[in-house]
């Protein structure tokens, strides 16, 4: 006992001296950055010297379903002209900025001296593995150089696979004899909706969350239990974005259930991964009714690689973010139409016009209806699916701006300094988007040409590689309910919006909405 306790003191006191040299070190720094016609950033006061209640103050706001408005509160404190502070919570050293100029800088002009960071990297390891969306330098230019092909494809926004999971979606919105739906949440819905269609896309089966009557279509003997997947996706993506709050030291946070949910995870990609290597999949697929569709991302990657862990991994990094950012997408937008319905009555009466009043057989009517994607880009920017990125510097960097009592001057970024690029406070700047900022206004896009004040994909060499295939995807479903729904009632009380970081950002409330169905429509199934 005795000993433990020596090592317990021993252990604190190493962290409370290397905290306070932390803290020498990063007011030397602030001083060495008034050089070479630098100027220090405001600085977001410490509650403590070493920044723990700041640090407990990110994840309380994370749990309050604020931290976004958090984040706006720590960028308000030098003043509604200060777009970049320093923050520094448990020796996690960041620049916290909606700046464009610093956003130009890291991810594109200077982006060759950034990398992702221990907190996004080593911090999601545990759960995807090296791939596209964790690796780093010349690991992360051969995911990319594997996988980015694959999304530049046609059969990536198949239609008809959308049709039939979007099929399933709607049995599961029962239509009243007055026409109206009971109220429903569709965030949950359109969370089974993404994960089924993403995993169809990248295994070439879906895991059929939303029909477990049809999960034992799998083929071959010994078949994973697709029930547990997406449970397990959500679980170990919460694990993950509660610790990541406290950067490099996430490792301090350690769970069983964490491990065991991606134990799981991966045995269940490594089974369809062995199916594919040894040829049963494509074999025992034709031997089943339903036959695989015509496009599979890791039956195209194991043309080019025979590695199992690493067509686990690559098909792994995709599944979650295919899933979490259109599902995000689609629960935001109609949470901002069931609060506007006019807007949902002007987005109707364009698609019909534009699409059809039934059905879609081609994905270019829906990038020509103008009126529904400035709908979608509107979404994007009151709640982008992730409200932060971050970067950290892997050499010494001078930013642009945000030195100074004004913010014009240019910033010393320290080696191994990290930025906390704010894209929801970037989105939601005033004196960029005018007094009505915080309205779901579609018309703003009319004639808005792309700048660095719009970044829901982020931007550069690590722009998101599926892009297109989300916002076909979105495009197609909101279509569809545009076609079938006629009206789109909010029941949700009036109050804030709760911000629920969860992998992607999404509402903390759901999205609680009654659907009324146009006489005209003709149910095809």
């Amino acid at each position: 006992m005795s000993v433990l306790f020596v090592i317990v003191q021993c252990g604190t006191l190493f962290f409370v001296v290397k905290q306070l040299l932390h803290y020498i070190s990063a007011k030397w720094k602030v001083a060495e950055g008034t050089k070479g016609g630098c100027e220090p950033a405001h600085v977001f006061p410490r509650k403590d010297p070493l920044g723990i209640i700041n640090a407990i103050a990110h994840g309380r706001a994370r749990d309050q379903c604020r931290w976004p408005n958090h984040l706006f509160e720590i960028l308000d404190t030098g003043g509604k002209n200060i777009h970049t502070v320093w923050e520094r919570p448990l020796g996690n050293d960041f620049l916290l900025t909606r700046d464009p100029d610093i956003f130009k800088a890291v991810l594109a002009t200077q982006a060759e001296a950034f990398v992702l960071g221990e907190g996004r990297s080593q911090n999601f390891m545990d759960l995807f593995g090296p791939g596209v969306f964790t690796s780093e330098g010349k690991a992360w230019q051969h995911s990319r150089a594997l996988v980015r092909p694959q999304f530049a494809r046609q059969q990536v926004s198949d239609l008809t696979r959308l049709e039939d999971h979007l099929q399933q979606l709607w049995q599961r919105i029962p239509i009243c004899n007055d026409r109206w739906t009971d109220v429903v949440d569709l965030q949950p819905l359109f969370l089974d909706l993404t994960i089924d269609v993403i995993t169809e896309l990248v295994l070439g089966y879906s895991v059929n969350s939303q029909d477990p009557s049809l999960r034992s279509s799998l083929p071959g003997v010994n078949a994973p239990d697709s029930a547990k997947f997406a449970r397990n996706i959500d679980a170990g993506a919460s694990w993950i974005t509660r610790r990541a709050v406290f950067g490099k030291w996430y490792w301090l946070f350690q769970s069983r259930a964490f491990n065991r949910s991606c134990k799981e995870i991966h045995d269940y990609v490594d089974w369809f991964v062995q199916m594919e290597l040894s040829g049963k999949m494509s074999s025992q697929a034709k031997q089943t009714e339903s036959a695989r569709p015509h496009f599979v991302l890791l039956e195209e990657l194991s043309k080019i690689t025979q590695d199992p862990l690493e067509l686990r991994n690559e098909t792994l990094n995709l599944i979650p973010a295919g899933r979490n950012t259109t599902a995000s997408l689609l629960g935001w937008a109609f949470y901002f139409l069931s609060r506007n319905p006019s807007t949902y009555g002007r987005l109707r009466e364009e698609v019909l016009n534009d699409v059809g009043a039934s059905g879609v057989d081609d994905s270019t009517k829906l990038l020509s209806c103008q009126y529904l994607q400035w709908c979608l880009k509107e979404t994007l920017r009151l709640c982008p699916g992730a409200p932060a990125i971050i970067r950290k510097a892997t050499e010494t960097v001078i930013l642009p701006r945000g030195g100074g009592k004004d913010g014009n001057s240019p910033v010393f970024l320290p080696k191994n300094s990290l930025v906390l690029l704010c894209i929801h406070a970037l989105h939601h700047r005033e004196d960029m988007w005018g007094h009505d900022v915080e309205d779901f206004k579609p018309e703003r896009w009319r004639e808005r040409p792309f700048a660095w004040d719009f970044l829901p994909f982020s931007a550069g060499p690590r722009k998101c590689l599926g892009q297109q295939l989300g916002m076909t995807e979105a495009s197609y479903v909101v279509a569809r309910f545009a076609q079938r729904y006629d009206k789109i009632q909010n029941v949700e009380a009036p109050g804030p919006i709760k911000y629920l970081t969860h992998m992607s950002m999404r509402s903390g409330t759901g999205v609680q909405v009654r659907l009324h169905q146009d006489e005209n429509f003709v149910v095809s199934r």
